[in-house]
């Protein structure tokens, strides 16, 4: 729903903006209300580019925070550079048992990390934190309201079953710092025409040299010949040969269930088979565990949240535009224990009888994306864990459903009558439908 690790690099070199890829930048880029009768009694948090306007947001509720807001932004900055010289190239081999120029390439990507863990080499303890540790300790040394707090985050937390106190969150949150878009660097981006207009832009870059492109063919196995990849066999027979077969499945749909059996007595192949079979284990037993559910909405009007009322139309008074508070991620989270207790439930294997809830509206930017005075609002939603809860009952699924829509409704009345059209997508319905 938003683009950001795209890398630079490949969109010039399959040059997706002469194919139509166009970055629609949000600013703000955050927006965290509260109601009126809460604890914040009705304040709201916006965050952007401007950074004047994010020390007067954040000082309502910290001056403190608002000092170290801009500081905080720089330590990650300055993690971003030491991670840059690796995000382009394949992972390296540091074992060194490949060709000498894989080997080479890996000293030449040690040596660059090397040269900006030099550069900076004040935030090398918080670098090491960041890859192992949990978010809330770093949160809590950098800020002490509880809104920013939670705000942030739920960057820790996204699309992963794990908690802000939980170990390798706070890997999460750097994560999300990474991404990059119209040359900005920690910025996410909507893309103009919806996410769908980034495959479009590919593909027409892909045809445009010589690919051909085949839809609803499903691939049944990968062919192997001598430890090599050299085809696909599609479910209806059809066999497509390849000097070079690349998979966008998942590494266990690949590794697992498209590649056949391999003979360990194979002679000439004992190597091969043996690192094929270790990998094979090894992504086996990786944890895949999301607690992710997705629904996706058309409504006749935008949010409006009481206490940041939508801007009226100058031309007619009586209709709402689109304004600050639609531009960027929604998050309806104000204390870091709605994010915890969400997260211990579906631990257990319940679904967040609270929700975690992000909201983005993109036609609220992008308006080719649905019809005048209409919208597509995509809710991303924790917790929801895979096992032991019956997804495929519908009842079970539209109480969720309900839960969730009920909490954005806490602060936006009356968005629940705007809805013109639902897809609703499960752990379930997302493994199945797109074979995560």
């Amino acid at each position: 729903y938003l683009a950001g690790l795209l890398r630079p690099h490949i969109i010039k070199d399959l040059e997706l903006e002469k194919y139509g890829f166009k970055y629609l930048p949000r600013n703000p880029s955050s927006f965290t209300p509260s109601k009126l009768d809460s604890y914040y009694k009705g304040k709201y948090l916006l965050l952007g580019e401007d950074e004047q306007a994010n020390w007067q947001s954040i000082a309502q509720f910290s001056v403190r925070d608002a000092d170290n807001y801009p500081k905080y932004e720089e330590f990650l900055g300055k993690i971003r550079d030491i991670m840059q010289p690796i995000l382009d190239v394949p992972p390296m081999d540091l074992s060194f048992d490949g060709n000498l120029p894989e080997n080479l390439r890996a000293i030449r990507k040690l040596s660059e990390v090397a040269k900006q863990a030099f550069r900076h080499t004040d935030v090398l303890p918080g670098f090491y934190e960041l890859f192992t540790g949990p978010a809330e300790p770093i949160l809590n040394r950098w800020f002490e309201s509880d809104i920013l707090k939670t705000t942030l985050a739920t960057d820790a937390v996204i699309g992963a079953l794990i908690g802000p106190k939980q170990n390798g969150s706070a890997y999460v949150l750097l994560h999300h710092v990474m991404g990059e878009a119209a040359g900005k660097k920690g910025v996410w981006a909507y893309v103009q025409g919806g996410m769908g207009a980034v495959s479009e832009a590919i593909a027409a870059s892909a045809r445009h040299h010589g690919a051909h492109i085949h839809t609803s063919a499903v691939v049944h196995e990968i062919l192997t010949k001598n430890s090599k990849a050299v085809g696909v066999k599609l479910a209806d027979g059809t066999v497509i040969e390849s000097d070079v077969i690349l998979s966008n499945a998942t590494p266990y749909q690949t590794f697992l269930e498209l590649l056949p059996s391999v003979d360990p007595n194979n002679s000439g192949l004992q190597k091969t088979v043996s690192q094929l079979t270790a990998y094979q284990h090894h992504i086996k037993h990786s944890d895949y565990t999301c607690g992710s559910f997705k629904i996706n909405l058309a409504v006749s009007a935008l949010p409006n949240f009481t206490c940041f009322p939508s801007p009226r139309d100058p031309q007619d008074p009586s209709r709402t535009i689109a304004g600050p508070m639609h531009q960027g991620t929604v998050h309806f989270e104000n204390h870091m224990t709605e994010i915890e207790e969400a997260y211990r439930e579906a631990s257990l294997g319940r679904p967040a009888s609270r929700p975690v809830i992000e909201m983005t509206i993109p036609s609220a930017v992008d308006r080719t994306l649905a019809p005048p005075g209409q919208h597509v609002v995509q809710l991303f939603v924790q917790y929801a864990p895979y096992h032991p809860t019956n997804w495929q009952d519908p009842a079970y699924k539209q109480q969720f459903v309900e839960r969730v829509l009920s909490i954005v409704e806490e602060y936006c009345p009356g968005f629940k009558s705007t809805i013109l059209g639902m897809d609703a997508l499960s752990p379930w319905d997302l493994e199945h439908v797109f074979a995560l």
